[in-house]
């Protein structure tokens, strides 16, 4: 899927994702809950997804020696939306 890397900035690391049908469900770690609300807002803004839910964010988790902010992000893939795109918006994730 070319369109999660539009999404997820750089300093937010995914360690999970799990797939049901067109519903995604995304977990990792933050290195601040500035990137993840940037992540949050690329999602809302894409019009590729849709029923974004930032179910969570755990703050301070130690990670290799480190401290992120973990979070979980729920959303469904718009097929629709997916289908008509053109391929320069694919790559981009927004209009």
């Amino acid at each position: 899927m070319n369109l999660l890397p539009t999404l997820i900035p750089s300093q937010v690391y995914v360690d999970k994702i799990r797939m049901q049908g067109e519903q995604f469900k995304v977990s990792g770690i933050g290195e601040s809950t500035a990137f993840l609300a940037q992540m949050l807002d690329r999602f809302e803004q894409s019009t590729m997804v849709n029923n974004v839910v930032l179910h969570s964010i755990v703050h301070d988790r130690e990670r290799f020696g480190n401290k992120y902010q973990a979070f979980e992000l729920s959303f469904a893939i718009d097929s629709a939306a997916l289908l008509a795109a053109p391929a320069t918006q694919l790559q981009t994730g927004v209009n």
